[in-house]
């Protein structure tokens, strides 16, 4: 053997497990953009849906956002559901493209 095909052939080997690896890589990515845009519309319509349902002044009258601003709670009953919403959905989205990548 000598010393060429010694080098070039872990070389060619490393190259072809990159471009078999590529194509997973760069769906992952796109996967990630787009429940990434996804997870920030949930939350804006559960938010959204929320205060159209005056879910405030049910909160209010149960005593949640006293509760919440005795924690140093800053926000409110419906973005705290609509936090919550956004990264349930960040999970999965993570999930599936760890689940692309074959991870």
């Amino acid at each position: 053997m000598d010393i060429t095909t010694l080098v070039i052939g872990p070389w060619k080997a490393f190259w072809v497990k990159i471009m078999a690896f590529l194509p997973g890589f760069f769906a992952a990515i796109a996967i990630l953009v787009v429940g990434w845009m996804g997870a920030k519309l949930a939350k804006a319509g559960v938010i959204r849906l929320l205060k159209f349902l005056h879910f405030e002044k049910a909160t209010d009258k149960a005593g949640v956002r006293d509760l919440l601003l005795k924690g140093d709670i800053r926000e409110t009953p419906s973005d705290l559901i609509g936090i919550l919403v956004y990264w349930l959905v960040m999970l999965l989205v993570l999930t599936i493209a760890l689940n692309t990548l074959g991870l």
